[in-house]
């Protein structure tokens, strides 16, 4: 009986050295921003840039809407940021956008008129 033990006593002192690591690798992690922007009249809005900004870290990453709409930006490091919407006749919008965790962070955006 005492042979059976040893391979178990085993397996529990590699998983007690490496459990702890475990939370130290997704610390170190990135996020991901999703959302869809919508027009004035609530429709989605197709082939619309947005940029996504973080001047401290000098991180940058751009992206599209698709034709509903909707955009995401991946591998985001834990990080405030700034998003930028421009399109021609409609005002820009800026929305802060905190990363804190690997959960998507949803950023609806509605556009307004000029």
């Amino acid at each position: 009986m005492r042979s059976n033990s040893r391979p178990l006593a085993a397996l529990l002192v590699i998983l007690a050295v490496l459990a702890p690591s475990a939370p130290l690798a997704s610390a170190a992690g990135s996020g991901s921003i999703r959302g869809r922007v919508l027009g004035p009249d609530g429709e989605p809005m197709p082939a619309i840039s947005l940029h996504l900004r973080n001047d401290i870290t000098g991180f940058k990453a751009d992206a599209t809407t698709g034709p509903d709409g909707a955009f995401q930006f991946f591998n985001v490091p834990f990080n405030p940021y700034e998003l930028h919407v421009e399109a021609q006749g409609f005002q820009a919008v800026h929305r802060s956008v905190d990363v804190r965790s690997a959960v998507p962070v949803e950023i609806p955006v509605s556009l307004k008129l000029a």
